[in-house]
């Protein structure tokens, strides 16, 4: 019935995934409009209808219905915009709790069909937030997205100051003091990698302590240092951050040429901004321990020969290449030297891999205490750290400390 509707008229039908398609009725009218064909059709049914111009929204309800009940399910549609009332494209709308939702349109339209009087409309976009209504007696719902503003409060360090995200023109990204000691290292640089976009960093070598290569957005020069300026504190400290990850407040990275503007020349590889902990005017003492061991070992090698094994294939080698006459080189006299047969007699032989490479275990303490009164604040931490590498006798051992003191003199002074 549904296919003839629309082959002899303007029609167009749109269903549900529940409505029984498979359900056949026979009718007789005459000279009837659409909404008398359709009372007959789907009397005595669960199926509702709704006309909407040239479009017929079929869905189901949970009983059987008839004539007076034909119409509880509701179509919703409306327009959302944004704060200037510009139409917003691509906005999520989705009846809370079902997968029944739809998506606004270049003009921030959208239109949604069975939905109920007790449903609620969830309105989604990132960067805005969410915005729940309550569907009520309602078939026009208009939607004006808030933004988000939560993200772009959050105050990050520049090199004039700290300033507010929303308020930053130039490129910078922000480390978090978790995002830094989630990765155990001997220099707290190594924690950036793979969390700042356009920074690289390479290490020299496998040797504990080994130096460190950063390039931000690629090389700028064939011959100059291309590293970026690090500064701990507002000192210049070089690509080797010593210090405890820890005692790290946060890291700002400060990636394109406007950078130049506060640190010169200096700066146009960018900026790693390193602001250690202090303690809080006020605050209890507070005592943090942190420590960890870590095992580094080799991957899988090739099995190495023994020394009959060695003996055997060299053998087989000068039989080879000699094999016009390969009866004088089955004594081994002519195959080693004086050396190499008593070796082969007393059984010697060395697996080289074994003799060079070893188990790495890193083992890293750190201990820190701050706190603070009206006038004075402080912190103080001390960190030990013990580093065997892969080659036997490989081994840094390191010993820092740090201590942060304030006090407020008066008004007016402040001494650091």
């Amino acid at each position: 019935m549904i296919h003839l509707i629309e082959s002899q008229s303007s029609y167009l039908f749109v269903l549900n995934d529940k409505v029984n398609t498979k359900h056949k009725v026979s009718i007789k009218i005459e000279n009837g409009n659409i909404n008398a064909i359709l009372n007959k059709i789907f009397q005595g049914t669960n199926m509702t209808y709704q006309v909407d111009g040239d479009h017929i929204l079929i869905s189901t309800t949970h009983k059987s219905i008839g004539l007076d009940e034909t119409r509880q399910a509701t179509m919703i549609k409306g327009k959302i915009v944004d704060n200037a009332g510009e139409p917003m494209i691509g906005v999520n709308v989705l009846v809370k709790g079902t997968t029944n939702g739809a998506i606004t349109d270049f003009e921030g339209n959208y239109s949604l069909a069975d939905v109920n009087e007790n449903d609620v409309l969830m309105v989604t976009y990132i960067g805005y937030l969410t915005q729940e209504i309550k569907v009520g007696k309602q078939s026009v719902i208009n939607v004006v997205m808030k933004d988000d503003t939560q993200s772009l409060d959050e105050v990050v360090v520049v090199g004039y100051g700290v300033q507010k995200k929303s308020d930053l023109t130039g490129s910078i990204s922000s480390i978090k003091p978790a995002d830094i000691t989630s990765t155990p290292t001997t220099n707290a640089l190594k924690s950036l990698q793979g969390k700042v976009a356009g920074l690289d960093i390479t290490q020299s070598s496998g040797q504990p302590g080994a130096s460190i290569s950063l390039t931000m957005r690629g090389n700028r020069s064939l011959k100059a240092d291309n590293n970026p300026l690090v500064l701990v504190d507002g000192i210049d400290y070089g690509s080797f951050v010593d210090i405890n990850p820890t005692d790290i407040e946060s890291i700002e990275v400060l990636k394109d040429i406007s950078s130049t503007a506060i640190y010169g020349t200096k700066g146009a590889n960018g900026v790693i901004i390193i602001t250690t902990k202090s303690g809080a005017k006020g605050q209890k003492t507070k005592i943090d321990f942190n420590a960890y061991v870590s095992i580094k070992n080799k991957a899988k090698y090739p099995r190495m020969m023994n020394g009959e094994e060695y003996a055997q294939l060299k053998r087989e080698a000068y039989r080879t290449t000699n094999s016009a006459a390969p009866d004088q080189y089955m004594d081994d006299a002519l195959i080693f030297n004086a050396e190499e047969l008593e070796y082969l007699e007393k059984g010697y032989w060395v697996d080289w891999q074994d003799l060079l490479l070893g188990t790495g275990i890193t083992q890293n303490y750190e201990i820190s205490m701050s706190g603070g009164t009206e006038k004075t604040s402080y912190s103080l931490s001390f960190g030990f750290q013990d580093d065997k590498g892969l080659l036997k006798n490989d081994v840094l051992k390191r010993y820092n400390g740090r201590i942060s003191l304030d006090h407020k003199i008066n008004k007016i002074f402040n001494v650091g």
